[in-house]
């Protein structure tokens, strides 16, 4: 699912543990991480957390479900972007959901 995709989604979906399931959803459908991709840890979350770049191409993985669907999400925004691309997106203005 691409972002527009996933927000139409969730903005159809009132109940809240509803939303909360659909997102832990989405985190399955997280795509395998590339061997030669390089991996980040993401610091101060308290699941672990990893975002993985090739190219323009990211990918990542967590070991709770509701992070897994949030990484998922953030992936959807800023996959198929260059660096610079990214910088310039107002990645929270794009968030609301």
């Amino acid at each position: 699912m691409n972002f527009e995709q996933i927000k139409k989604l969730l903005e159809m979906i009132d109940d809240p543990v509803a939303r909360l399931e659909a997102v832990m959803d989405i985190g399955k459908g997280l795509a395998p991480i590339p061997d030669d991709a390089e991996c980040h840890e993401i610091l101060g979350c308290t699941s672990f957390v990893q975002i993985c770049r090739r190219g323009n191409s990211f990918s990542g993985r967590a070991d709770s479900a509701i992070v897994r669907g949030i990484v998922a999400i953030m992936l959807s925004m800023v996959d198929g972007r260059t660096p610079d691309e990214i910088r310039q997106m107002d990645l929270e203005k794009c968030s609301q959901i």
